[in-house]
C-alpha cells in the first residue's frame, strides 16, 4: 500500500480508547468499513535509552476492524478515518501514548 503514516503520541487524552467514547459500539462496528486504514499500537514501556526495536500489540500492523479498534486511541483512529475519507488514500496510524508522562 502507498499512502500516509501518522503518529499519535501524548498523554491520557491521546491514549483514550475507542471503547470509552460516546457512541462507542456504533463507531467500533463502523471500523469494518475502512479496510484501507492500518493501525500500529506500540506497547507502553519506559526506558532510559532509545530502543532499537518496537514492542507492538498484535505483532504489527492491523487492518481496521471492530476487533482491532476497540482498544486503539480514539483520537488516532478517528483522525485517520476522517483523513482517509477526505483524501481517499491508505492511512497508517501509529499509537505511542502514555498518560501522566512528560512531553
Amino acid at each position: 500500500m502507498i499512502g500516509e503514516v501518522w503518529l499519535v503520541g501524548g498523554q491520557s487524552n491521546a491514549q483514550m480508547e475507542m471503547s470509552n467514547i460516546r457512541d462507542a459500539q456504533r463507531e467500533i462496528a463502523d471500523a469494518n468499513n475502512y479496510p484501507n486504514i492500518r493501525l500500529l499500537h506500540v506497547k507502553t514501556t519506559t526506558a532510559a535509552l532509545p530502543a532499537e526495536t518496537l514492542n507492538v500489540d498484535g505483532g504489527g500492523w492491523q487492518v481496521s476492524s471492530a476487533n482491532t479498534v476497540s482498544n486503539f486511541s480514539a483520537l488516532g483512529y478517528l483522525f485517520g478515518r476522517d483523513l482517509q475519507m477526505d483524501i481517499n488514500v491508505p492511512i497508517g496510524i501509529i499509537q505511542s501514548c502514555l498518560g501522566s508522562t512528560f512531553a
